[in-house]
């Protein structure tokens, strides 16, 4: 139950956070924190969510500021 309780808000919190993104670097880094909180809620416990967003929130503004610069 933990686990949909957590992937629920975290899909909510970013959809409301997508939406007011101006840059590549920052909506990248938004949806790995997404896409690495989910997995990683999916995964384990509350502990490897947040590990997981924060993995995917720095590939994610990584992948971003790469394709800025294109």
């Amino acid at each position: 139950m933990k686990k949909k309780f957590a992937l629920v808000l975290i899909s909510g919190l970013t959809v409301i956070a997508l939406s007011g993104c101006a840059t590549k670097t920052q909506t990248g880094a938004l949806t790995g924190a997404a896409i690495g909180g989910i997995g990683g809620a999916m995964l384990g416990n509350s502990k490897t969510a947040a590990v997981g967003a924060a993995a995917g929130a720095v590939t994610g503004a990584i992948i971003g500021k790469q394709l800025e610069e294109k």
